[in-house]
């Protein structure tokens, strides 16, 4: 009896999970870090720091060190959606995609805490949010102490 409901159980939640992995696509644009723009059909932005582009020339992976900036439409939200492509401040040349949330002098960024289902991120704790100043990536819980002074 155990294993008919592990078959079950298992069989429900691949077909659930395989349901919710279909690619959703954004039209929107890509600018490059060497200033190229692309227009296209977005998918995978902001799961992970790459982007799936595609155009009537066909389908490529895009990583985030070769990206300046990318915006699309989600209809799903109804919000125009930005990304910006920021190097990490470590020994390595990791590159990560962050959502600007705020415009302004100094930028409020967000970026996934792990990797989601799309359909899963609703709420403030899904993310991990940032503050961009001066080309500098500031964690918002230490806004007070290493940015507020410095205003």
């Amino acid at each position: 009896m155990n294993n008919k409901y592990l078959l079950w159980l298992t069989l429900f939640i691949t077909g659930s999970t395989s349901a919710q992995l279909r690619e959703v696509w954004h039209s929107g644009s890509i600018t490059l870090a060497d200033h190229q723009v692309l227009v296209g059909k977005l998918s995978n932005v902001g799961a992970i720091d790459f982007v799936v582009f595609q155009s009537v020339e066909g389908k490529a992976t895009i990583l985030a060190h070769k990206i300046k900036s990318l915006r699309y439409y989600d209809s799903t939200s109804n919000i125009n959606r930005q990304f910006v492509s920021i190097k990490e401040d470590n020994s390595f040349q990791f590159w990560k995609l962050y959502e600007v949330v705020i415009q302004g002098k100094a930028k409020v960024l967000r970026k996934q805490k792990a990797f989601d289902l799309p359909n899963s991120l609703h709420e403030i704790n899904d993310y991990n949010y940032f503050i961009l100043h001066d080309d500098e990536l500031i964690p918002m819980k230490k806004f007070r102490s290493a940015l507020y002074p410095k205003l």
